[in-house]
Formats: C-alpha cells, structure tokens, sequence
C-alpha cells in the first residue's frame, strides 16, 4: 500500500483513539506495545505501522507481537539478526479498525531508573517520527505534512523505564490526565 505511510513503531488503542509508541530498534516499543495490551489496550502493531496521510488515521497491521528477552540493554548493529525475542499473544486483542491519534510515546527502555515521562517539543517530535518513516522520500511534501501535524497536534513524551507493566500503568495515567 504505497499510498500509506511506513513507520517503524507500533501502535495501541485506548478508548476511541490510537497511542503511537515511536523509536528505533531497541528502545522497547515491543516491551511497551504489549504491556500496555495486557492492561487492555487494543493491539495495532508493535513494529511495523501504517498511516493514513490523508485521514491521519492508524490502520491495524496486526503481525505477531515479539518481545526481546533482554529489554534494556543497548543492542549494537551485529544483533540485529541474532536479537532472541519471545512471541506474545495478542490475538485477542486486535483492534477491529482505523483510529485517530491521541497521543505519541517515544519510549527508551534502561536498566534502571524506574519509569519517568517527559514531554517533548514539536519539533523533537517531527525528528523522532520522521526518522522512522520508511517511505518519506516517496511521499515528500505529504509526509512532512503529516509528520508535522502529528507532532502539533498531540501531546509528545518521552517515556524511559525499566519495566513494561510499571510503564504502561504511567502512560495510562497520563493519558487519563492523573499522572505527570
């Protein structure tokens, strides 16, 4: 589907909207994507993510959802084909359809440091989304657009954590409005 745009990230549904979880390979969007499934939120995609960019909308790409056994730590270029990771099952999950967005994480799985949210500005969200479009050259104008849309009109934040489930209770919270 070329007329989609292609981002590396992954996706839930919380309520009647989507939360995009953005980042390069390692930074636990997997580990976030499904956990936060585990507290009920419906399952999009956890690497691969398809948008809409005249609607903005997110579309379900549901493939297997895989965790890697050992989030946190820095993962140099040479695993990329040898990374171990574990399938979980969402199947039940699965969103039924499109969704607007609501919000972005931008996720950085540590070792330690328990779990904390910072927002971000537009223009680091633009750069941190725009990086993982796969298919930006073919859209241009368009991407940038629907990049730069994304990024001004839904919160940003970062999210650094050491545990999924501690994770995706703080994303819950802040998205309610309860949390930092």
């Amino acid at each position: 589907h070329p007329e989609l745009l292609w981002l590396h990230g992954g996706a839930v549904g919380v309520g009647a909207a989507a939360v995009l979880v953005i980042g390069r390979r390692g930074r636990g969007k997997s580990t976030l994507v499904t956990s936060l499934c585990a507290t009920g939120a419906s399952y999009f995609s956890d690497d691969i993510l398809p948008i809409d960019p005249a609607t903005r909308m997110v579309l379900p790409f549901p493939r297997a959802a895989e965790v890697r056994r050992d989030p946190g730590e820095e993962m140099p270029p040479e695993w990329l084909l040898e990374v171990e990771k574990d399938e979980v099952d969402v199947d039940d999950r699965v969103a039924p359809g499109p969704l607007p967005v609501r919000a972005v994480l931008l996720p950085r799985a540590g070792r330690d440091g328990g779990v904390s949210l910072t927002p971000c500005s537009a223009a680091e969200a633009v750069m941190a989304i725009g990086e993982g479009c796969w298919n930006f050259a073919e859209h241009g104008a368009r991407a940038a657009a629907t990049i730069g849309a994304l990024a001004s009109q839904v919160p940003v934040v970062r999210i650094a954590f050491d545990d999924g489930a501690r994770a995706a209770d703080a994303a819950r919270a802040w998205l309610s409005g309860t949390g930092p």
